[in-house]
């Protein structure tokens, strides 16, 4: 039987709240277990209800390159999962490429 593993990031905020970022990218790195799938589901802005994926693909190599359909939130959070028979889920870490869009908070007068 398949055990659904998963692992989900803390809410990424790079420090400022209140103001938008983009993410653009995510490069994920598993160097222990190459051959898994994984698939990817991210959150936004504090909010498990408001997501985009999953997505799936396969770690053939030490490390995947992800293109993101393009965040544009106050935060968001990832989920790595993995349910295949068979197949542990090991992530040794991830990256992604994000920015702060805004200069000032438009919710403070």
């Amino acid at each position: 039987v398949a055990i659904d593993a998963y692992i989900r990031s803390a809410w990424h905020d790079l420090g400022e709240p209140g103001l938008l970022k983009k993410a653009t990218f995510l490069r994920l790195y598993a160097f222990k277990n190459v051959l898994q799938k994984i698939s990817l589901k991210y959150f936004l802005d504090w909010d498990e209800t408001k997501f985009k994926g999953p997505f799936e693909f396969d770690m053939d190599t030490v490390t995947v390159k992800r293109n993101l359909d393009v965040i544009q939130n106050q935060s968001f959070s990832f989920e790595f999962r993995n349910n295949v028979i068979d197949q542990d889920l090991n992530i040794s870490g991830y990256e992604i490429n994000a920015g702060i869009i805004q200069e000032r908070d438009k919710n403070v007068k």
